[in-house]
């Protein structure tokens, strides 16, 4: 898992964030 803030805005991207 990568930490929180460094790759959540590529994760979120997948949610259609």
């Amino acid at each position: 898992t990568r930490s929180h803030g460094h790759g959540y805005r590529e994760w979120l991207g997948t949610l259609g964030g």
